[in-house]
């Protein structure tokens, strides 16, 4: 039990650590000689985990920088202006999959 229990912690924490370093994860994306594969998984990746990554790094601005909770109606605005502005890009063609 106990090792299903320390499997399921670091499958959690790994998770968590990759949605927060995703934003930085995006600049592999500049270099020139990617493999295809890992051009399209980032690309995938940041298309449907940066709204959460959005909202981690709002969580932890505001409880670390401005020192207060991170308020849930601000929480659901980002997460919806992150998926509002990903929409926005692929429509215009901006960022294609």
């Amino acid at each position: 039990m106990l090792a299903r229990l320390t499997k399921g912690f670091l499958v959690s924490l790994t998770t968590l650590l990759f949605v927060i370093v995703l934003p930085f994860l995006l600049g592999l994306l500049l270099i020139p000689r990617l493999p295809e594969d890992d051009r399209w998984f980032l690309k995938m990746v940041f298309t449907f985990l940066s709204p959460f990554s959005a909202v981690l790094w709002y969580i932890t601005v505001s409880n670390l920088v401005f020192l207060r909770r991170a308020g849930y109606l601000m929480q659901l605005a980002i997460f919806l202006g992150t998926i509002a502005a990903i929409n926005l890009l692929l429509a215009n063609g901006a960022y294609r999959l």
